[in-house]
């Protein structure tokens, strides 16, 4: 937990986040405008937007692993605490 602390990685995750949503929120009204119009230079643009569709991929699965780690680290933290106040208790 006091790497958690320290670092703050949830600013991080959070910022990644924000970013990705925006990319999203650009392309999300360029591909709508190609879907009703199916000329060669709808389908052109289509092959530039693709790419940077694609990158969103890995970015989103990028966050989730993060995401999942995080979660882990602070699940650890949480049991191993349990397990240090029951010692402590039965020490006494």
């Amino acid at each position: 937990m006091n790497y958690i602390v320290k670092r703050d990685p949830l600013s991080k995750l959070v910022a990644d986040s924000n970013m990705v949503l925006h990319q999203i929120k650009n392309i999300k009204p360029r591909i709508k405008r190609m879907r009703n119009r199916l000329s060669l230079v709808n389908k052109v643009r289509w092959l530039f937007l693709k790419i940077v569709f694609d990158t969103l991929g890995p970015e989103m699965e990028c966050l989730k692993t993060s995401m999942n780690l995080l979660l882990s680290l602070i699940s650890l933290d949480v049991i191993n605490s349990r397990e240090r106040s029951r010692a402590v208790r039965k020490e006494m």
